[in-house]
């Protein structure tokens, strides 16, 4: 009971709201709450398990952010035995409920070939492509700016 006390007096306080609404079912209190334990901030101790633990409660639900961090923690084999092909599964997924991190990531995989088969440059494209019509801007600068030079370099975005 006191290890419990203190780690819930050592969060911040206005994560402990957070905390709470994702005990009692809210979405995206789930995966803040997942990003906290993964990136061990706002007062929590860093733990790859609670955080898998509320992202996979939030993905239940079709929560995109939740779903590709899932996807990202499978390829890396991060809280996971690494499972490429269970990553790229939950990398669509995230991508068809609009992230496009997980776009932009299964584009780059496809480009690169390092978790396929082979390479194959036309399907990174598309989904390059799709990545920028997803609702969920959800990816890095970096990443945005890796897939917009492989479009420019296809003459598929302007040069600007």
């Amino acid at each position: 009971w006191t290890e419990k006390q203190a780690e819930l007096l050592a969060i911040d306080k206005d994560k402990r709201p957070v905390l709470a609404k994702a005990h009692k079912g809210d979405v995206g209190c789930m995966r803040t709450i997942g990003f906290c334990y993964r990136d061990g901030s706002h007062g929590f101790k860093l733990d790859i398990g609670k955080a898998t633990e509320w992202f996979s409660k939030a993905a239940v639900h079709e929560d995109a952010h939740a779903v590709v961090s899932l996807g990202i923690f499978h390829l890396n084999g991060t809280g996971f035995p690494k499972d490429p092909t269970r990553g790229m599964l939950e990398l669509t997924r995230a991508a068809y409920l609009g992230s496009e991190h997980g776009a932009i990531t299964l584009a780059n995989e496809l480009a690169s070939g390092e978790h396929f088969k082979q390479k194959d440059e036309t399907e990174a494209t598309r989904w390059y492509q799709f990545s920028r019509k997803c609702k969920c801007k959800d990816s890095v600068a970096s990443s945005r700016e890796r897939r917009d030079d492989w479009l420019k370099a296809r003459g598929l975005l302007s040069q600007d």
